[in-house]
């Protein structure tokens, strides 16, 4: 129920942490799962939605019609200035170089900085060995949504028909796979798919535990270095379903379609008659991370959960055995 407090927070009520917490235990798991997952589902929209008032996307967009139309008009020998300019209406599209999706990323970043408090980016992580992690600037509420997890997105049915060309992507080693409790998996070794926006980074966001350098420069003659936990985990994952139209919580539209190019998934297959209803009626499904505390100016840190039953990466230690032993038991 993180996200029911967050939310609470955000809109100024006054919460006591521990009785909320205390009677959210007597609300049964369908519940709280129903609304977590509308809690999620709006967040989401509000960051799509401060992403869709800052789009310099859009803004070019709007430019190169306005370009094209006084274009026309000087070729049909009218003067742009002479009359009142109405909406030219659909033009040319122009590409958008790699250097302006690094500027949109800025802006979108600077956009849910000044409306959210925090701003997120990827940089070297603390954890030695381990290569770029995800950070935030700023403040970091619990329950707040802090990234997605971008990638192509492999249904169970195709998994269990074996149709899942590319799932371990270039390098076939599954190093960017997750799977949500359902079933369908997504692997993010893909190209960018739509915007290059700050939430697309859940891939990239580490499990708290690396081989210390001290370790690893007195055991260079040795194949074997303890790997230890550096931190405990901040963020959780929470399956998230896009809805196919609009959803509306109350009279306010919370998500809407046309925000959809900031999504940074797509099917690898649409549904099928077998698929589930979840999926059927999702434009595409996803997992959204939660902050699971406040984090200020720090690294997000997320609970692999590694099956201890298969050969596990010597970096990888588990940051609680026996829940890791829960979840994997058979």
């Amino acid at each position: 129920m993180l996200t029911q407090y967050y939310k609470d927070i955000v809109a100024g009520v006054q919460v006591d942490r521990d009785d909320f917490f205390g009677s959210a235990e007597n609300v049964s798991h369908e519940t709280q799962v129903e609304v977590v997952a509308e809690n999620i589902i709006s967040q989401v929209g509000r960051i799509f939605e401060i992403f869709y008032a800052s789009d310099p996307h859009l803004k070019r967009s709007d430019k190169a019609k306005k370009e094209s139309f006084y274009d026309e008009m000087e070729q049909e020998g009218i003067e742009p200035n002479s009359f009142p300019i109405q909406n030219p209406g659909a033009s040319r599209r122009r590409r958008v170089s790699e250097s302006d999706e690094e500027d949109d990323f800025n802006v979108f970043n600077s956009a849910i900085k000044d409306a959210m408090g925090f701003s997120i980016h990827t940089r070297p992580s603390l954890i030695p060995g381990a290569g770029d992690g995800v950070f935030v600037n700023g403040t970091v509420r619990p329950g707040a949504v802090v990234a997605l997890y971008p990638g192509v997105v492999y249904l169970r049915d195709y998994l269990q028909a074996g149709d899942h060309e590319g799932l371990f992507g270039s390098e076939d080693d599954g190093a960017y796979t997750i799977s949500r409790f359902d079933g369908t998996i997504i692997n993010a070794d893909c190209p960018l798919i739509g915007r290059h926006t700050p939430l697309a980074v859940g891939h990239i966001v580490n499990h708290p535990s690396g081989i210390p350098a001290e370790s690893s420069k007195n055991n260079l003659g040795s194949s074997k270095s303890e790997a230890k936990l550096f931190d405990k985990p901040n963020v959780m994952v929470f399956p998230i379903n896009f809805p196919v139209e609009s959803r509306k919580r109350g009279a306010d539209v919370v998500l809407r379609p046309e925000w959809y190019s900031y999504i940074p998934n797509k099917y690898y297959k649409p549904p099928t008659i077998w698929s589930t209803e979840d999926a059927k009626n999702s434009y595409v499904q996803s997992l959204a991370l939660i902050a699971t505390r406040e984090i200020s100016d720090g690294e997000l840190y997320l609970d692999y959960r590694y099956n201890q039953n298969l050969k596990l990466p010597g970096w990888y230690k588990p940051v609680d055995v026996e829940e890791n032993e829960r979840r994997w038991a058979e």
